[in-house]
């Protein structure tokens, strides 16, 4: 009987403790929830350049990915120089018709020959033109790519808010409106449709350009309110993948 007993309270004993467990983290989520809606980004910014990534490094960034994406292409098209190189090749059937044409090896039964290279020399030609087609492709990853346009103009962010919208305010006095109910509207002076949208962690911004490229950014503030990190993600036309970058500012008093 005492035995049965015991077993049940600590059964009650558990189960409390569970209940107890479970509130608190329910109570912890909802004071979480709770600093995210009504967190303030309001102020004064100055991007601190010891922990922020620069305009070069995302050039490199994009450049890198662009690299990338060539590689593959390269490769899967490397095969078709090889195979024309087996029947015959575009440059040594080139090489033996301008030899034949020039007398020197088209004597006697060369001649045919001769003839059988100027043929494959045709096709060398459009093996040429194709290599020089995708020299200017690969080049086009060493090339400069668009960065986003508020990465030379965000090095201090004034920002006002209230219960529905944020407005920032960049260095060369260009105004980004981001209301905070995930419906785009135009803004940056009708260059982008900009939308943004509250989340547990902070906010999010979404920021798309008239040419197809669009900035993903998400706003994390410290538990101090005194600093300030934006994580980007930039994408370009013709680009797959996006390449992710990371600005920090400190609070200015």
């Amino acid at each position: 009987m005492a035995r049965s007993f015991r077993r049940r309270h600590g059964f009650l004993l558990l189960l409390l403790q569970l209940t107890i467990l479970g509130a608190v983290a329910l109570i912890a989520s909802d004071l979480h929830a709770e600093q995210a809606q009504t967190a303030s980004y309001a102020g004064a910014w100055r991007l601190d350049d010891r922990n922020s990534d620069t305009p070069d490094t995302v050039q490199g960034l994009l450049r890198e990915a662009a690299r990338g994406m060539a590689a593959p292409a390269a490769a899967s098209s490397s095969g078709a120089p090889a195979q024309g190189a087996r029947s015959g090749g575009g440059r040594r059937g080139g090489g033996m018709g301008r030899g034949a044409g020039g007398g020197g090896m088209g004597g006697g039964g060369m001649g045919g020959g001769g003839h059988m290279g100027g043929g494959h020399g045709g096709r060398g030609g459009k093996s040429a033109s194709s290599d020089s087609s995708k020299d200017d492709k690969a080049q086009d990853f060493r090339g400069d790519y668009a960065l986003p346009p508020t990465l030379e103009q965000d090095n201090v962010l004034l920002v006002q808010q209230d219960a529905q919208a944020v407005q920032v305010r960049f260095a060369n006095g260009q105004n980004m409106d981001v209301h905070l109910d995930g419906q785009r509207r135009q803004s940056l002076s009708g260059n982008a449709m900009v939308a943004g949208s509250r989340e547990a962690d902070g906010l999010r911004v979404s920021i798309q350009y008239a040419d197809g490229s669009q900035l993903e950014q998400r706003w994390q503030l410290a538990p101090d309110g005194k600093q300030l990190t934006v994580l980007g993600e930039w994408r370009v036309p013709g680009m797959a993948q996006a390449v992710k970058f990371k600005r920090s500012y400190v609070g200015l008093p």
